[in-house]
């Protein structure tokens, strides 16, 4: 979280927003997952009257970081104070302008709703923007597979982390980690950052990898 340099102004005022908020009613239909959500435009609409009434507005920015797309919401006070995330990655599972579009759409819907603290009637629509696209029916499987959790609250490498880039440093293949673990994009991404600055330092360390781990 960002913001600036006094909060002593917003901070009163997005309070006083947050309780006159209520649920935003869904307005919008996932037919695939048989579920209602709370569409952007619905979202927006419910919020002008309460943002207004406390002097509050918003402003949604991509960024890139490390070579990842993130949606970034500011929030804005008419004092000039300002409270701002830290981004919310966009990961679109389609490489085009629709798969992109989708999941921007999803992104500025999430943030909004994360940062404010407001809930929607009924919402699971985030399968839109990562569920896969024209992939094969498959029957279903008693077991799925989880993805590592790799990473601390500040989204740096944590042990977990670290006995990946030992492993990967020291032979272990992708696919090896990938039979117990889905690895994603950032995951890889964040591992190879690693290696060039800490796999002598991390390779040196004894070892504090978890038994539950297929690191060795």
């Amino acid at each position: 979280m960002k913001q600036s340099e006094s909060i002593d102004e917003i901070i009163p005022a997005f309070l006083k927003f947050q309780s006159q908020m209520p649920a935003i009613p869904t307005d919008s239909a996932n037919s695939h997952f048989k579920n209602k959500y709370a569409s952007l435009g619905a979202i927006t609409e419910a919020m002008r009257q309460y943002l207004k009434e406390n002097g509050l507005g918003y402003i949604q920015y991509m960024t890139f970081k490390d070579g990842f797309q993130f949606m970034v919401t500011r929030f804005l006070h008419t004092s000039g104070q300002w409270l701002e995330d830290d981004g919310y990655l966009l990961n679109p599972t389609k490489n085009d302008p629709q798969g992109m579009g989708s999941a921007v759409t999803y992104g500025r819907r999430y943030t909004l709703t994360a940062f404010t603290g407001t809930i929607s009637e009924d919402d699971d629509d985030g399968n839109k923007a990562s569920e896969p696209n024209h992939a094969p029916a498959r029957p279903a499987t008693p077991y799925t597979k989880p993805e590592p959790d790799w990473f601390n609250d500040l989204g740096e490498l944590n042990d977990k982390g670290k006995s990946a880039v030992k492993a990967i440093a020291g032979g272990m293949t992708w696919a090896d980690i990938e039979k117990k673990y889905t690895i994603t994009a950032y995951h890889r991404k964040a591992v190879m950052d690693a290696l060039p600055k800490n796999a002598s330092t991390i390779l040196d360390e004894a070892d504090a990898i978890s038994d539950d781990l297929p690191f060795k």
